[in-house]
């Protein structure tokens, strides 16, 4: 009964990582972390990285959406611009939005080739378009 009560108390005030800790040494689990019958225990406001060790989350700017929402738009002007000056997208009929989301998708995966940039566009720029994605349809 009181084991259960003191887990319910540790549930609430920290989050249980994965990583297993060697109580020994210090910061085994992280600046944020508390280490506990070989269990990681991350504080509140902290999270549990890829590497196991609790860590501040990272936030997305304070203009992560509006960044999202000026990508999309230049990349529909920038479709447009190719539709109109590139003759084989003219004889193919391909709209400017489709020619926009094939440079966006090209742009998305050479980005992921290095991992720092695909961090910092998937936490500013492609976080919130599953949120909205009935905005960009219509």
């Amino acid at each position: 009964m009181l084991s259960s009560f003191l887990f319910r108390i540790l549930q609430v005030n920290y989050c249980l990582g994965t990583m297993t800790c060697n109580a020994s040494v210090t910061n085994s689990c992280g600046s944020g972390g508390v280490c506990n019958a070989s269990s990681c225990f991350c504080s509140v406001g902290y999270v549990l990285n890829d590497a196991g060790l609790c860590e501040e989350p990272k936030t997305p700017l304070a203009y992560s959406a509006v960044a999202s929402f000026c990508w999309l738009c230049f990349l529909l002007v920038l479709g447009k611009f190719l539709r109109l000056y590139v003759w084989i997208f003219q004889k193919l009929y391909l709209p400017a939005s489709v020619i926009g989301g094939i440079l966006g998708l090209i742009v998305l995966q050479v980005a992921n080739l290095n991992k720092v940039v695909s961090k910092f566009i998937s936490l500013n720029f492609t976080r919130g378009w599953y949120v909205f994605f009935y905005l960009y349809i219509s």
